[in-house]
């Protein structure tokens, strides 16, 4: 959203500096975001495994066994698209975990 030529970020939070400041993995100079729904899009990811890998796939000590989208520093959705409707965001969510 838009106001006054600034951008209004309304359902994201900066990401935990701890997680990206002095990481050589983290190439970008923008400071990341991450969605307030994040863990409403883990659950989809996680859902969408179960849905095409069954119940016996997921490891509930290590819920990242999955190879997709869900990543340490934030789920891919949560972060690459922050600041999408909450309710889109588990649907996004859930099909980019389907193609992955």
């Amino acid at each position: 959203m838009q106001v006054s030529g600034k951008y209004l970020e309304t359902h994201s939070l900066p990401l935990d500096c701890t997680i990206w400041l002095n990481n050589p993995e983290y190439v970008s100079k923008m400071p990341p975001r991450i969605s307030k729904n994040a863990e409403i899009i883990d659950d989809a990811c996680i859902q969408c495994a179960i849905d095409v890998m069954g119940k016996s796939s997921f490891n509930k000590e290590n819920s990242t066994t999955f190879d997709g989208m869900l990543a340490r520093g934030g789920n891919f959705v949560a972060t690459a698209y922050a600041e999408t409707d909450p309710e889109r965001s588990a649907v996004l969510a859930y099909l980019y975990e389907l193609r992955s």
